[in-house]
């Protein structure tokens, strides 16, 4: 596992996507499995490496549309007012 990890994080040009990106991804996989904790600790991470809040969104737009509404009932919503918050506390837009 550690050795996988490892792998997923590189940064261009050793990895293919950029750690904001990868953290999207790992973001909107909790989201379509219910885990909101997991989502709110890879949504700091991703936040930290440049997503804003309508990037969330959009993502989680495009979760629902696949995936059904309850994505957006059961976790979503709860994830963008967190980032929202997290966002704020940190003194950005």
């Amino acid at each position: 596992y550690l050795e996988m990890r490892k792998a997923i994080y590189r940064n261009p040009p050793e990895g293919a996507l950029d750690l904001k990106t990868k953290e999207l991804l790992y973001v909107i996989l909790d989201v379509v499995t219910g885990n909101l904790d997991g989502a709110k600790n890879h949504a700091k991470a991703a936040v930290d490496a440049g997503m804003t809040l309508p990037e969330l969104a959009e993502a989680c737009m495009q979760t629902m549309a696949v995936c059904g509404i309850t994505t957006w009932g059961q976790t979503g919503w709860k994830l963008c007012d967190f980032v929202r918050d997290y966002i704020d506390s940190k003194g950005g837009d």
